[in-house]
């Protein structure tokens, strides 16, 4: 694969760790599989349905989310109300997307970011 692009150096970078972790989740099939982006957008649902794949007892209080830590900045999402997972695509344009889904595809990870929710995690090589 040749990589001409920052674009697609950054997105091969990320292929390469998101395989390997995939990889050892393969490994390891009681391992649970959190996405990122589900915890950021759902995060009472998301937890929620962690609590009971872990059997612990636990209680989420979803009022503490609308507070910022005292590390967050003016200028953030969580102070801002801006989508925490949206700015960054603001900077890529038609072209860049498909780098990255070639890219991407080429580990076969652009279903998992198709839709996460069928991703089958154990295809991955």
């Amino acid at each position: 694969m040749v990589l001409s692009t920052a674009v697609e150096k950054l997105a091969y970078t990320y292929a390469i760790g998101a395989e390997e972790a995939l990889k050892a989740i393969r490994n390891y099939p009681n391992v649970n599989w959190l996405v990122y982006e589900e915890m950021v957008l759902n995060p009472e649902k998301t937890m929620t349905d962690l609590q009971g794949k872990l059997e612990l007892p636990f209680s989420f209080d979803s009022s503490t989310l609308k507070r910022p830590s005292s590390t967050v900045t003016a200028n953030s999402a969580v102070q801002s109300g801006n989508s925490q997972l949206e700015k960054w695509k603001q900077h890529l344009n038609e072209e860049d997307w498909k780098s990255i889904q070639r890219v991407l595809a080429a580990f076969d990870l652009d279903q998992l970011y198709l839709n996460p929710q069928t991703f089958n995690h154990k295809m991955v090589r």
